[in-house]
């Protein structure tokens, strides 16, 4: 088991005063990294606003010292790799060396009715991850590919960290855990049961051992939930978000004999008054013991015991999303940073 668990927190969408309260918050509660969503949509229901993640962190940087930035994650498709690679360069030099680049493939939401081409996504982010590295750390780079040519490109200054920020990816499928292992510093895949998840970690480890990857290499995990006073509050406070956003848990909830219809995964999945008329409906369906177990929620010692299921799973870096309104968002900075985070920080 790892000696140090380190823990980060997912900063709300809008509005820009709000981002930067909860950043500096999170910082003195003792967070190690805090992170934003990189999306063009915000993921809620009645509001969907969204503030751009680089530009935002940017600015978070100038009014923090050491807590570490990320996205959670970048999709990769809505810019160009040298675009994105100048982007966190930038940043990384703004909030000396503090940067962790997280990136994944995409989801709907945030390409499909902007018109983004997203043909072969995965290939796409394959391409684009090598350029990026290419760029952080060669001078000039010429690349030959599908989707991506360079030709005596670079940019300047290189990263403050050396050979270049750590490097996370979201992977879920075995093509891109073939991936993450070949050239990541890191994963940070969203978090059902412990259990899928250790699978999966082996999964990777055996493929870095095959690479002969033996750097350092950060086992993440974005978990959603409710922390409260007592289990009771908790669970009111999550149910109705917890049936919602399990609509997008469609492997898990088929092993439970869920069927979730294909429009609604989020591969295709687009913010339309008839979308999220017909993911009401389908929650509505879905009862709270089905999808309890996918969510870190109760009071600070039931988070604490579901936290250590995903520590002996493997997970080092927890990064935590509470599915709250801004009235509850006081509670779980502050029962976070005074009851759970001290005590694993004791323990590991």
């Amino acid at each position: 088991m790892e000696e140090d668990i380190k823990f980060g927190i997912a900063l709300p969408f809008h509005p820009w005063e709000e981002i930067l309260k909860r950043a500096k918050m999170a910082e003195e509660l003792g967070f190690d990294s805090i992170w934003m969503a990189d999306h063009l949509v915000g993921m809620g229901l009645r509001r969907l606003d969204a503030m751009e993640a680089y530009t935002s962190l940017a600015a978070v940087a100038m009014v923090t010292k050491k807590v570490k930035l990320g996205t959670s994650v970048t999709n990769i498709q809505t810019r160009h790799p040298a675009v994105l690679a100048q982007t966190i360069m930038t940043l990384d030099h703004i909030s000396n060396g503090r940067v962790i680049a997280a990136v994944g493939a995409g989801e709907a939401m945030s390409i499909v009715p902007f018109g983004i081409l997203w043909d072969k996504p995965v290939s796409r982010m394959k391409e684009a991850i090598e350029v990026i590295l290419s760029l952080w750390t060669k001078d000039p780079v010429n690349y030959d590919g599908k989707f991506f040519r360079l030709r005596d490109a670079f940019i300047r200054p290189k990263p403050v960290q050396k050979p270049h920020p750590p490097l996370w990816i979201a992977a879920n499928s075995p093509r891109t855990l073939k991936i993450t292992a070949k050239y990541g510093d890191g994963w940070l895949p969203l978090g059902r049961i412990p259990e899928d998840y250790k699978k999966r970690l082996e999964e990777l480890e055996n493929l870095r051992r095959k690479y002969g990857m033996s750097g350092e290499f950060e086992y993440g995990v974005l978990l959603y939930g409710v922390v409260a006073q007592d289990d009771e509050t908790a669970g009111r406070i999550i149910e109705f978000p917890a049936r919602v956003f399990s609509v997008f848990a469609a492997e898990e909830l088929k092993r439970k004999g869920i069927e979730v219809p294909e429009e609604l995964s989020l591969e295709k999945f687009v913010y339309t008054p008839e979308n999220v008329r017909k993911i009401m409906e389908y929650a509505s369906k879905i009862s709270f013991d089905d999808v309890e177990e996918f969510y870190v929620w109760g009071s600070p010692e039931t988070c604490i015991d579901k936290l250590e299921k995903w520590i002996k799973a493997g997970a080092q870096h927890i990064v935590l999303v509470a599915l709250v309104s801004e009235k509850y968002r006081d509670m779980q900075y502050k029962l976070y940073g005074e009851k759970i985070i001290p005590y694993f920080k004791e323990q590991y």
